[in-house]
């Protein structure tokens, strides 16, 4: 093989190359956006559950409204609070993982 057909396949294969570079950014920023939202959610369905926590600890001291009915529901919440954390603990993982294809992306030296 001469060097014009190197070239031409170096170009090839540079193309192609770039082509799959172009979708494969293209997946990330929608994950990416993905992941910020599910991280919003995450953030605001916190907030809304110890909210409703202290509502109900409060009736719960001021001895307002049926003391079984608000010992479950405080249950509940528990238990769904402790879900939304541990999808917090996967977002901080996926915010590592963004963060090193960042690293990857400054990493490309050309010129």
């Amino acid at each position: 093989m001469n060097d014009f057909d190197k070239l031409k396949s170096l170009l090839s294969e540079v193309r192609t190359v770039k082509i799959g570079l172009e979708k494969d950014i293209a997946k990330i920023n929608e994950l990416y956006e993905t992941f910020e939202d599910m991280n919003f959610d995450c953030d605001e369905e916190l907030e809304e559950i110890d909210e409703r926590l202290e509502e109900l600890q409060d009736d719960l001291d001021d001895g307002e409204g049926d003391e079984k009915e608000i010992n479950s529901e405080i249950e509940t919440l528990k238990k769904n609070r402790v879900m939304v954390e541990e999808a917090v603990d996967i977002l901080e993982q996926l915010q590592e993982e963004f963060e090193s294809i960042a690293e990857i992306n400054d990493e490309l030296d050309i010129g």
